[in-house]
């Protein structure tokens, strides 16, 4: 038994969330190309949508770091016998 092929809806979300591989991305962007506009307009709101609100999702968790921290760090690779495990 093989498996039914994805419709473009199906692929909107990995394609959104870069989780195809380079030959399944092409294959994806070959589909859209022959596909009607509706089709295609529709795959490209849902990659809309998906990336933005993986961008709110990100932003929520984001913190300023201490505001030394770049100094530390900076000093730190500076150091020429410093050591890095």
């Amino acid at each position: 038994m093989t498996e039914p092929e994805n419709t473009l809806a199906d692929l909107a979300v990995p394609y959104a969330l870069h989780a195809l591989t380079d030959e399944e991305r092409d294959a994806v962007e070959t589909r859209l190309a022959s596909s009607e506009a509706d089709q295609a307009g529709a795959f490209y709101g849902e990659v809309r949508a998906v990336r933005e609100a993986m961008a709110v999702v990100a932003s929520v968790g984001a913190i300023e770091p201490p505001a030394a921290l770049r100094t530390r760090v900076l000093a730190a690779t500076r150091e020429p016998d410093r050591r890095w495990r």
